[in-house]
């Protein structure tokens, strides 16, 4: 049985801009740099934590531990697999990008 909190539930139920802020919020909080978030995706469940991978303008991917009570890690994606973690390999149907092309699309019409 899997049993997610609220807010790891929530990611999952974002649209892709949202998601992109509440990301790129989590590696700013831990002191790291991502001007803008380009791509998100999910990995996968490790231990008790959802696994989100988000790829920034300046290339840096990361990856996201969101923990159950709502903490997260953050690491850069390269750094996984050094240290046994799960690489950040994005599911399928779970891609999204900052939802700004849509945004804007949206605004020029």
């Amino acid at each position: 049985i899997m049993v997610r909190s609220e807010a790891q539930q929530q990611l999952f139920n974002l649209g892709d801009l949202d998601r992109a802020i509440a990301l790129k919020r989590a590696i700013v909080d831990q002191g790291l740099r991502c001007a803008r978030v380009v791509t998100t995706g999910y990995v996968t469940r490790y231990k008790d934590m959802d696994v989100w991978t988000a790829t920034c303008d300046d290339d840096r991917a990361w990856s996201l531990f969101v923990s159950a009570n709502d903490s997260v890690q953050v690491r850069l994606c390269d750094d996984n697999a050094k240290i046994g973690l799960p690489a950040c390999n994005v599911k399928p149907g779970t891609e999204g990008g900052t939802g700004l092309d849509e945004l804007n699309l949206a605004n020029a019409g």
